[in-house]
């Protein structure tokens, strides 16, 4: 969590004592704290000045989701996975009420200015208006398609405002209980909305790049801009309603004009989180895809960086996936765009751009590569999957079926099927040549994050964020397996190429070893600061290699489970390798660039002796 200064863009301070990615956080009004809610299932207070923690609140039985602050400054307002909202006291920690109704997780809540009522958004597609005293349901409002993702609520208490997944906007009216307008215009899900302080205008933002400011009586467009590359988190209004402020995936927060809608500054995160990995087929190299956007090639004996491709380029572009034999990649952009690259020569060549559907975003969440170099699938916010061909690039098929968004896709090592992952808790099996799904697995408690096929064909196994894998049979639709052990949402999984274990990465940090057949843990890789996103095992079954948030890769010994080295990426496109007994090695061109003091003179670290 990052504290940033508005005028002069700079960064003031970090908060880092949560053990799982951070939900949510929110100021009290008088500016003096912070709040912030974790999957790790806690809720902790900071002080802003000092930037030191104040108190932790636990109690929550599951990840909290989403947070609110009382404007006196007395409470905290909760929700989580759990489907519940739970009000505590902001001084003494204590927990004060637990209110039940929503029937899937609590994605969002508010509390009115006077401090009266609590609006709450849901996977249930609901929205609940509470009385913030007694803790009583007063009403309960539908509409959305889909999940609510953002509300809020108007000064007066006469307006609710709502984004939710289905793309839209939805302004009640509170006191005669109606649907007032829906405001349709986004192309993807509305992640935030805010009201202005004199209850004139909206501001929502989207997964299509999109900021855009609605009049509230009229319903009409007031302005529209697009902003980040990579997706919009969060929007909030300053109190003066001058400027708008927006985070994104991007690492990036921007500070937007009203009036005008110019961009008057961006605060650059630096990020340069894994998000896939991959071990060559002849075990020599290491391909990863950071969210810098940048694919590189690893020398994996050394760990020392051998190529960096699509450093640099054009605003929008993100590498999505990369062949099995990791000589092409797979690329969408934010004009809706899906290219395929040749990626052996340090300057990628252009192979093919595919066919869209007209006027559907691709939204693109998960793809991957078929074995036998015919087709690529991909999974969408919009619950499909799609097949390509690569050769004509043409869009194939469409596979319907899924209930919510789909998360993962993968193929069978023959080909001819696909396996697909959806947060509405299944996975799908699907015929290539027939679009009715073969299979349906069900037995998850909450969404499934990551899917993979075993080598010999026979098995699914499934990760999900009740914090499970599950091993499956491919034919019978068998659940074999279940894996406990992971303490937050599993996020990738692999199959040893001996089919006879399973390696599991998660948001608590760590990755894990399973036996299949038994179902018994065999070892626990330890040393990542931050979620593992993705996992790739060695042809030989000798080496696992993993990719994290921390801005770090790891090399681990599969039979012993120790870390062989660690690269750590820097900013730009240098790295650096850390040895196992914590030393670095560093290649060349880090070495030109990296210096040392000796009180208050500079020298280069060339001259260090080993």
């Amino acid at each position: 969590m990052k504290l940033w200064n508005i005028e002069q863009g700079r960064l003031v301070k970090s908060f880092n004592q949560h053990k799982s990615s951070i939900t949510a956080v929110a100021f009290s009004s008088d500016n003096c704290k912070i709040v912030s809610a974790s999957y790790d299932k806690t809720i902790k207070l900071w002080n802003v000045e000092r930037g030191h923690l104040i108190k932790t609140l636990e109690g929550r039985d599951d990840y909290v989701t989403c947070i609110a602050v009382s404007t006196d400054n007395r409470r905290i307002i909760s929700g989580s996975y759990d489907r519940t909202l739970k009000l505590w006291d902001l001084e003494t920690g204590q927990l004060l009420k637990t209110l039940e109704g929503h029937n899937r997780a609590v994605t969002t809540v508010s509390i009115s200015r006077d401090n009266k009522f609590i609006a709450s958004g849901s996977m249930d597609n609901t929205i609940k208006w509470w009385d913030a005293d007694s803790g009583q349901l007063i009403k309960t409002f539908e509409g959305h398609l889909t999940r609510v993702t953002s509300v809020a609520i108007s000064r007066d208490n006469r307006w609710i405002v709502s984004g939710g997944d289905d793309h839209t906007v939805k302004i009640r009216d509170v006191q005669r209980n109606c649907l007032f307008k829906t405001l349709e215009g986004h192309q993807g899900c509305v992640n935030s909305v805010c009201i202005n302080n004199d209850n004139h205008w909206i501001v929502s933002a989207s997964e299509d790049d999109f900021i855009k400011i609605w009049e509230i009586e009229t319903g009409n467009l007031l302005k529209s801009f697009e902003s980040h590359a990579n997706g919009i988190n969060s929007v909030a209004i300053t109190p003066d309603n001058r400027r708008i402020i927006s985070g994104s995936n991007d690492n990036a927060v921007q500070i937007w004009d009203v009036k005008t809608g110019l961009l008057v500054k961006t605060f650059e995160g630096y990020s340069n989180d894994v998000h896939f990995v991959s071990i060559g087929e002849d075990n020599r190299r290491i391909t990863s895809i950071g969210y810098d956007n940048t694919i590189r090639w690893w020398d994996v004996e050394t760990g020392f960086m051998q190529r960096i491709i699509f450093e640099n380029y054009k605003q929008g572009f993100i590498p999505k996936a990369v062949s099995p034999d990791n000589l092409q990649a797979l690329s969408t952009s934010s004009d809706n765009t899906m290219e395929l690259w040749d990626i052996r020569d340090k300057t990628p060549k252009l192979l093919k751009a595919f066919e869209q559907e007209e006027g559907r975003p691709l939204r693109m969440t998960s793809a991957a590569f078929s074995r036998d170099g015919k087709w690529i699938a991909a999974a969408s916010r919009d619950k499909t999957i799609k097949l390509w061909d690569i050769k004509k690039g043409y869009l194939l098929k469409r596979f319907e079926g899924h209930q919510d968004e789909a998360t993962a896709v993968a193929f069978t090592p023959d080909s001819q099927r696909i396996v697909s992952a959806s947060l509405d808790f299944t996975i799908r099996i699907w015929d290539i040549e027939n679009l009715q799904p073969l299979r349906v697995f069900q037995g998850h408690e909450r969404g499934v994050i990551t899917v993979t096929v075993s080598p010999d064909n026979r098995h699914v196994v499934s990760g999900s964020a009740d914090n499970t894998i599950k091993l499956w049979d491919i034919e019978s639709g068998d659940l074999l397996q279940t894996f406990n052990g992971h303490l937050a949402p599993v996020r990738t999984s692999a199959v040893c190429p001996d089919n006879r274990h399973l390696v599991s990465g998660s948001d608590d940090n760590t990755l894990k070893m399973w036996d299949m057949e038994t179902g018994q843990l065999v070892n626990t890789f330890a040393g990542h600061h931050h979620r593992v996103t993705s996992v790739s095992i060695s042809t030989d079954n000798r080496w696992l290699v993993s990719g994290s948030w921390d801005n770090t890769i790891r090399l681990w010994d599969m039979k012993s489970g120790e870390s062989i080295y660690t690269v750590i990426l820097l900013p730009g496109s240098d790295a650096v390798v850390m040895d196992k007994n914590n030393r670095f090695i560093l290649s060349e061109p880090v070495m030109q660039r990296l210096y040392y003091t000796d009180g208050l003179a500079l020298y280069p670290a060339s001259e260090l002796e080993e």
